[in-house]
């Protein structure tokens, strides 16, 4: 989900020409990135999970990447010391890769062209503007660098408003501003794109209708259905393992695990195997339809 919000996010600073080219490379908007994986990746191939770097995204694996990172951060480092340290496994834009990092990365850059925080250019770009009910957050590393990539905070009924908006060609109400160029190329993705998903709105039908949709790691999902003029938010916790409470309040401290009462969920667990472990969300959105027709 929060990768969603950062592509719309990116899609604003180009309308605003604070972007010159998404074929740009990131050490045009970085300079400390020069030497790095990520040097001369395009911004596109990073919108689009094809950035070519090395990158193991495997939470059943404790030697992955992506759990590397959780250590890292969790002990102190910053999410921009940790994006130094990848390096390229392929050539860019020729494979889709999914790479958690990239969009952290997008981040930066966004933080590096607006002069502020994301959490601040995100208020004053889409969160003031579509009549959101709550506060929103997003996780932050030691320096204060908000999480891109998976850290954004909300109610339910605020990201169904942001999937409202998406759903009116990027309008809100009492405003001019429109950004139908860029929900144009999300309507028209193919599987995976600009952080966004497609998924079938029915279950074995070939995927003759598909919807677009957000997927957080945890179950979230904010639906956008262009052809029957529909959102649908899914805000859930899959079954959580290692729950010391059975409380669905995360209470969590990496430093101390025995003062968490909640450590992991499935299927995004270490080593977490069980039965039924992951939502049909075809089947899930079908009841919807069924229920509405």
């Amino acid at each position: 989900v929060s990768k969603s919000y950062l592509s719309a996010l990116f899609g604003i600073a180009v309308d605003e020409g604070l972007i010159d080219s998404i074929d740009d490379k990131v050490s045009k908007y970085l300079d400390d990135f020069d030497g790095t994986g990520y040097e001369n990746v395009k911004i596109k191939n990073l919108l689009q999970m094809s950035s070519g770097i090395e990158f193991n995204e495997d939470y059943a694996d404790p030697g992955s990447d992506i759990n590397r990172f959780a250590r890292a951060t969790a002990r102190g480092s910053s999410f921009r010391d940790f994006a130094k340290t990848l390096k390229n496994g392929r050539e860019q834009g020729t494979y889709n890769h999914y790479v958690s990092l990239d969009t952290q990365v997008l981040g930066m850059i966004l933080e590096s062209v607006t002069d502020m925080p994301l959490r601040e250019y995100l208020y004053k770009r889409i969160w003031s503007k579509i009549g959101t009910e709550s506060e929103a957050y997003y996780i932050a590393d030691n320096t204060g660098t908000d999480m891109a990539l998976g850290g954004l905070n909300a109610s339910l009924r605020d990201f169904a408003k942001f999937g409202h908006m998406l759903l009116l060609d990027g309008i809100w109400e009492g405003s001019n501003q429109k950004y139908s160029s860029y929900v144009d190329l999300i309507k028209n993705l193919n599987a995976y794109g600009l952080q966004f998903w497609t998924i079938c709105a029915r279950p074995q039908s070939n995927c003759e209708e598909s919807i677009v949709s957000t997927i957080g790691f945890d179950g979230q999902y904010i639906m956008i259905d262009f052809e029957r003029n529909i959102v649908v938010v899914r805000a859930s916790l899959y079954a959580p393992i290692q729950n010391l409470s059975q409380d669905r309040k995360m209470k969590l401290n990496p430093n101390n695990l025995s003062q968490s009462n909640w450590i992991a969920t499935v299927p995004n667990a270490i080593g977490a195997s069980m039965r039924n472990e992951s939502p049909n969300i075809s089947a899930f959105y079908s009841l919807i339809l069924d229920s509405i027709n």
